[in-house]
């Protein structure tokens, strides 16, 4: 196997501080510089240089925004369950994918993630803005497939992998 060296990126991981005193590192590989940034994208993942999560969890709740706006025209259109199967097409698979890697974000960016997946919640159940759902979303989570919030949607996710790593499903 051989580096594909225009398509390499590298980011410098550390504490805000300390990579802020470091600078731009650059390193030379054939001939070819390759200049560290402060976010760089791997499998879908964008990765930053503090590990806060902060770019890719901005960056998939305006994706999955963008998403519940464009459905909401047809809300009442569909049924309940087709826009559960939707929703969990479309927004909670975004959520759910490198979930155990960014799980252990910041409280702040947690909360983006909440409020998408209470926007979703609204939409499924037929609810105005500023209706509480939190509440519904619980009382009704066994209608709702695998319809968790952030923090226990990581602790699932884990678990999840734990059991298949144990069962020799990997």
């Amino acid at each position: 196997m051989e580096l594909n060296i225009d398509k390499t990126q590298m980011v410098v991981v550390g504490i805000p501080r300390v990579v802020r005193s470091i600078g731009a590192v650059t390193v030379k590989v054939k001939h070819i510089e390759i200049k560290s940034k402060n976010c760089i994208k791997s499998l879908g993942l964008l990765i930053d240089s503090e590990l806060m999560w902060a770019h890719h969890i901005g960056n998939v709740t305006r994706n999955c925004n963008s998403v519940l706006w464009s459905l909401y025209p047809i809300q009442r259109m569909l049924a309940q369950v087709n826009r559960k199967l939707v929703l969990n097409a479309n927004v909670l698979s975004k959520f759910r994918y490198m979930c155990p890697i960014w799980g252990s974000a910041t409280k702040t960016c947690k909360k983006k993630i909440d409020a998408v997946l209470r926007k979703a919640g609204r939409y499924v159940l037929g609810l105005q803005k500023y209706d509480k759902v939190k509440y519904e979303m619980s009382y009704q989570i066994i209608s709702f497939p695998r319809w968790l919030f952030p923090d226990n949607m990581c602790q699932d996710e884990i678990l999840k992998l734990a059991y298949s790593i144990l069962a020799g499903n990997c």
